[in-house]
Parts: C-alpha cells; structure tokens; sequence
C-alpha cells in the first residue's frame, strides 16, 4: 500500500517547477515538504483533497512559487465528500498551529526538566549513594514520557493508541525497577541500555497502528523524524555548552560562583527539556527548510564506505585479525548501527517514485561492505564465546550482529533488484519496516528475559 498523498497533485507541483525552471536537486525540498504536510493531514482525517490543498497552501506562505500554482482559495468540499467532520477538520487545522505547538513543546520542556529534579524529594539527589543505580535504571523514563506526549499529540494518536502506549510504560518501569539485578551486574546495565531504545520503538509502533494510514508510511516517516531528532541534538547541545560557559562567566563577573547552579539545576534539567525542544525543532526545519537527513546521508554514506573500504583493505594487506575485545567489538556493532541507520534514513527520506540514481548504488556498496564487516564481527564474538563461554553481553552482541545482518543482507539483495529495476522500491520500504518490531523485540527480550537467564548477574 503506497501513501495516500494524492500522486497526481504532488506530481503536478513538481512539473510546475520544473516549468519554471528550478533543478530537480531543487525542487525535491519543496515537494518533500508538500507531501509530508499532506501525509501528516490526511492521516489526522481529511481527504487526499483537502490533505493536498492545506499542505500546498501553508508551503505557499513562504515559498512564492507555490502561491502562484495554489491560485485563489478554494472553499471546502461539500459535506457529501468522504473524510472529516467539519468539527474535525478544524480540531485538526488548531491542532497544527504553530503558536500551540510553540507552547505545547516548551510546556513539555519544562515538565521534563522538572521530572529529572523529582526524585530529589524522595532524597534522590545526583551526588547521593543511590543516584547512580536510580537514574541508570530510570533516566529514560523521567525523560521520555514527555517527548511522546510531543509525538502522540502532533500525530493524533486515538485513545486505545495512547492507552497502549502508558501501558508499555508502565510495564517498563516495574520490569526495571522489579528486576532483582545484581548490583553492578552486566544484565543492569544492558537492561538500562536497552529500555529507552525499547520505549521510544513502542512509541512509533502503536502510533504507526492507528486506524486510518498506512503501517509501512508511518513507520518510515517515525524513523525519519527519529533521524532528524538525533541530529538536532546535537546542535542544541553545543547551544547549551556555550550558555553554561556564558552563565558561569558573568556571575563569576560579580564575585559569585554558579558552577553549584549549573551542576546541579542547569546541565540535568536543561538536557532533559532540549530532548523535547529538539523534537519540535526537528519537525519545524522539516517543514520550512526540507529535511536535513538525506542531505546528511548524501555527505556521510560515502566516507562511511571510504572507511570501511580501508579498513578492509588494511586487514587483508596486513593479514591481522579483528581483537576480539569487547571494547572493540562495541565500537564495530556501533559502526554497524550507524551503517544500518543509515540504510533506514535513506529508505525512509527518498522519493519511491523516483528513477535509480548514483546514491542509491552508493548505498548497496555500502550495504555490501558492512556485510563483510558484521561477517568478521559474527567471527570474532563466536570465538570468545568458544573460548570463555557465553555471557550477557556476548549473548546480547550475538543477537543484535545477527539482526543487523538479516537486515543489511535483505536490504542489498532488494537494493540490488532496484538499481536493475527488477524490484520496486516499495518492497525495500517495506523491509525496512519490518525490522522496526524485530528491534524492539530483542530490546524487550534483554530487559525482561536475559537478566533471568543469567540468574540476574
């Protein structure tokens, strides 16, 4: 099942561009903006009709050209017409207001820098005994809820999706804090790794099962904005650094110290409240400006497979095998991810329609080569655990290695089929949809089912 973004309209704004003389490199921002308007509205209830008009009417207040191919306002279609209720499509135009979600994001902001400072009138300070352990465990869930406020309200969630998600939830928090772990354990630690991976999966499967839309879009359009969200971090981190510098400065200007302040309301809080802000942010340049993720993919997916060419290259020159230790076996599984991140971004951000290009055989090389690289990884963790034994963590980056390689060798045997256009790209989309669930079960089995496994150690 493809979007429901009326084809015919998106195609004709994009030939109206191209008649009035703007590339295709161009042009592909301002489409991509239309459609993801349009994808977002007509989920919410209205018809690919009126989803179209709104989303090219709200380009057309910053782009000149799409004011000229809008033309004059048009009323709505009669009541006969499937979709929204009256009632519904203006519950719907208020509730993608910019001046509400402003308020909206920053009224999140502050819940979850106020949920960071909670624990503390329970004697759960930063600097006390059992901080360490406390917010290890739990961290992810002061933080978290209110992103996915964020995400259930600007998505529309229904109730039985909202109700599903507090569930999850809440069963994440009495697994986390039930868990008899052992103190320093390894089964802790991957557990708390693994829980806001698992929350925040949950978050985009339930909402990708509301009634009306695609599950395969919706997947696809959380991942892209899980992208765009990472990338903002980021750059609101580096905002934060140089105001806690600027804030210690001038208080030092006047004979006070503010490090005290800094360490203990500014930095906690303030990071928990940016994690929201980068989410209203990441949606907003989205909307005005395009997305940044596949101007990032076009940049990054090239030297990622420059690096991985080397370091093949280097491997067979000098005959040396991968070190088997964990450290280094971390540092590839997370190469890995960021490979395979990569591969879903780009699914996730490109056109389907459009013809194979130079980025996507990039792609498959870069799917190939991680291939190789995970085969040696496989390798190398089966050879510790022939040696050692197994253990949770060994357990855990078998599991994860053999994900990531159904994952990579589906997706380049269908990146394969596209660039001979044997295969449309919808099946590759669809692939990578797939796995969203599969990663959020095997988050779900090292936090409920290893730790048993391993006697809690």
């Amino acid at each position: 099942m493809t979007d429901p973004v009326p084809t015919g309209g998106l195609e004709a704004w994009r030939g109206f561009l191209a008649g009035q003389g703007v590339s295709d490199d161009e042009a592909e921002p301002r489409v991509a903006a239309v459609r993801e308007e349009a994808q977002t509205l007509e989920e919410a209830g209205l018809t690919a009709e009126e989803a179209f008009s709104v989303a090219i009417r709200r380009h057309a207040d910053r782009d000149p050209l799409a004011r000229r191919f809008a033309g004059p306002p048009r009323r709505w279609p009669s009541s006969g017409t499937p979709g929204a209720s009256t009632d519904a499509r203006r519950a719907i135009l208020a509730s993608t207001d910019p001046r509400r979600a402003i308020l909206a994001a920053i009224g999140l902001a502050v819940a979850a820098a106020a949920a960071v400072k909670l624990p503390e009138l329970f004697g759960i300070s930063f600097d006390s005994p059992a901080a360490d352990r406390f917010y290890l465990r739990n961290l992810s869930l002061l933080i978290l809820p209110s992103l996915s406020v964020w995400v259930a309200w600007r998505q529309r969630f229904p109730r039985p999706q909202i109700l599903a998600l507090l569930g999850v939830f809440l069963l994440g928090a009495v697994l986390i804090n039930g868990i008899p772990f052992a103190a320093g354990g390894s089964t802790e630690t991957l557990a708390a790794i693994h829980l806001p991976l698992a929350l925040w999966l949950a978050v985009g499967l339930v909402g990708s099962g509301a009634e009306s839309g695609n599950i395969v879009g919706r997947r696809l359009r959380f991942a892209r904005f899980t992208g765009e969200l990472l990338l903002t971090l980021p750059l609101l981190g580096l905002g934060g650094l140089i105001l806690v510098g600027l804030t210690i400065g001038l208080f030092g200007l006047i004979g006070l110290e503010a490090e005290g302040f800094v360490e203990r309301w500014m930095l906690p809080a303030g990071a928990a409240g940016a994690i929201v802000i980068a989410g209203f942010l990441a949606e907003t340049r989205r909307r005005l400006t395009g997305q940044l993720a596949p101007v990032l993919i076009r940049v990054f997916s090239p030297m990622f497979a420059g690096v991985l060419v080397v370091f093949l290259a280097t491997m067979a020159w000098t005959g040396a095998g991968l070190q088997p230790d964990r450290e280094v076996l971390i540092g590839l599984d997370l190469l890995l991810v960021l490979v395979v991140g990569l591969v879903l971004l780009h699914v996730a951000a490109r056109d389907e329609e459009a013809k194979p290009g130079l980025f996507d055989g990039v792609t498959a090389a870069l799917v190939v080569l991680a291939l190789i690289v995970d085969g040696i990884a496989l390798g190398a963790i089966a050879g510790r655990i022939s040696e050692f034994g197994p253990s949770p963590n060994r357990v855990a980056a078998v599991g994860i290695n053999l994900i990531l390689l159904a994952n990579l060798a589906g997706s380049g045997w269908l990146l394969l089929g596209f660039l001979r256009e044997r295969a449309g790209f919808d099946r590759l989309r669809r692939w990578q949809a797939a796995f969203l669930p599969i990663y959020a079960g095997w988050a779900a089995f090292v936090i409920a089912v290893l730790p048993l496994v391993f006697s809690f150690a």
